[in-house]
C-alpha cells in the first residue's frame, strides 16, 4: 500500500481524508525491532540507521507519516536526521517532528518533507500544521492548533472537540493492553468513521497483541 502524507494533513486540518490514517508515535524500540525484523544497538546508533528503522516501521504500520521525536537530540543530530530523511523517505511520505525546543522547530519548519510539528508545551511557531500533544481540547482550540493528541478516551475528546479540531490517538494504551482483538477492532472501526479523527493508541503499548490488533484494524479499514 502506498502512502500519501496529504491524506494525513487533510484529516488533521479538517479538509477530509480519502481514507483512514494513523498517528502512532510511541511504538517501543523492542516492538519496532520485532516489526522490522532488525535488532541491536546498530539499529539506533546513527541518524541514518535511525531514519532507516523508522522508514521500515512505516512500511509495517502502513502509516502515511513518520513521527520523529527529537526532544533528546542536539541541533546537529536533528540536522543529520532531516538530511538523511530527505534521501530515505519513500515517495508520498513525510515527517511529523515532535519537539519541545524552539531551535528544533525552527530547523524543521522550512523543510519540505516535514509536514507538521507536534509539541506538548512549545507554542505554535509557524503556519505549518500543528499538533498539540495534550488532551486539553480547549487549550488546543484557543491556540489554533490543527489537532489535539489524546492519551485515552477518544470518544470523549471527539465530543468535546465538536468537529472544530482533529483528535489523534485516544484508544488508550491500558485499553489495548487488557482488551481482546475483536473488541479493539470494533472500537477502532467505529472511531475511524469520524472525519476529524486520526487513529492511534495515545501512548506506548506494552502488550504486542494489543498493538497488532490496532494496526490490524487500521489495515482492514484502510483496505
Amino acid at each position: 500500500m502506498t502512502c500519501d502524507y496529504n491524506n494525513f494533513i487533510n484529516a488533521l486540518t479538517g479538509k477530509g481524508s480519502i481514507s483512514p490514517t494513523l498517528f502512532e508515535p510511541f511504538i517501543s524500540q523492542s516492538f519496532t525491532e520485532q516489526l522490522i525484523w532488525r535488532r541491536g544497538d546498530t539499529v539506533w546508533q546513527t541518524p541514518e540507521s535511525r531514519i532507516s528503522a523508522l522508514v521500515s516501521l512505516r512500511e509495517r504500520t502502513l502509516s502515511d507519516v513518520i513521527a520523529l521525536d527529537v526532544r533528546n537530540d542536539s541541533p546537529e543530530i536533528i540536522e543529520a536526521l532531516l538530511r538523511y530523511a530527505s534521501d530515505l523517505l519513500p515517495e508520498g511520505s513525510a515527517l511529523v517532528v515532535m519537539t519541545e525546543d524552539k531551535e528544533a522547530a525552527a530547523l524543521s519548519t522550512p523543510v519540505n518533507h516535514v509536514c507538521a510539528i507536534a509539541s506538548w508545551k512549545l507554542p505554535r511557531q509557524s503556519d505549518k500544521p500543528f499538533i498539540r500533544m495534550s488532551s486539553d481540547i480547549g487549550t488546543a482550540l484557543a491556540e489554533y492548533a490543527d489537532g489535539c493528541f489524546a492519551e485515552a478516551h477518544a470518544e470523549d475528546a471527539l465530543e468535546a472537540a465538536e468537529g472544530r479540531i482533529t483528535v489523534l490517538g485516544g484508544i488508550g494504551a491500558d485499553y489495548l493492553n487488557h482488551t481482546g482483538p475483536a473488541s479493539i477492532h470494533a472500537r477502532c472501526a467505529a472511531l475511524m468513521n469520524h472525519n476529524r479523527y486520526i487513529l492511534g493508541s495515545g501512548g506506548e503499548v506494552s502488550e504486542y497483541l494489543g498493538l497488532i490488533s490496532l494496526l490490524g484494524a487500521y489495515r482492514k479499514k484502510r483496505g
